[in-house]
């Protein structure tokens, strides 16, 4: 962060929605509208994603009401284009979801990485754990309940180990 003394390594910051707009980098370089364009594409992702929500939930009319009535949010359009991690954490939440009730649901293992991912996206993943786990209790599968959440922790102490010896060493 160039205004920090010393130029420290970013260890605050997870990577995850760097990686998210790798893409956008190859392809617009220093350009923001690159970057704007993927996170408008993210946006209509999660308005994708909230219409296959509402559907297996409502009637065809309802869910494409619900879907409008969220896509059209202006809390929802003021994020449209805004390079921030809010939206394409939506739409990782809303796959996850969709995929954790699916008729051939996600394997544990893999929940708890999906997991692990969405919290290096956005650190406020951590109550979407809690969601999980509980989903996983209340149905009576507390070994996958165990076992996403080794999966989700080792990526996480990983990137946190990692952090903690960046800073050392920038020291």
């Amino acid at each position: 962060l160039w205004i920090s003394p010393g130029d420290p390594p970013l260890t605050f910051a997870t990577p995850g929605l760097p990686a998210l707009l790798l893409p956008a980098a190859f392809l617009s370089g220093e350009n923001p509208l690159g970057y704007e364009l993927l996170c408008w594409g993210w946006l209509v992702l999660a308005d994708a994603l909230a219409w296959l929500w509402f559907r297996r939930r409502m009637p065809p009319g309802a869910a494409l009401a619900a879907t409008a009535l969220f896509a059209l949010n202006p809390l929802v359009l003021s994020r449209a284009g805004v390079v921030m991690s809010e939206i394409p954490f939506l739409a990782f939440s809303l796959a996850l979801l969709l995929a954790l009730e699916a008729k051939r649901p996600l394997p544990a293992c893999l929940c708890g990485l999906a997991l692990a991912f969405a919290w290096l996206i956005r650190p406020g993943a951590l109550a979407l754990w809690a969601c999980v786990w509980t989903y996983y209790v209340l149905r009576g599968e507390r070994r996958q309940a165990g076992e996403s959440l080794l999966c989700a922790l080792a990526p996480v102490l990983a990137w946190k180990h990692a952090s903690v010896v960046l800073r050392r060493v920038a020291r």
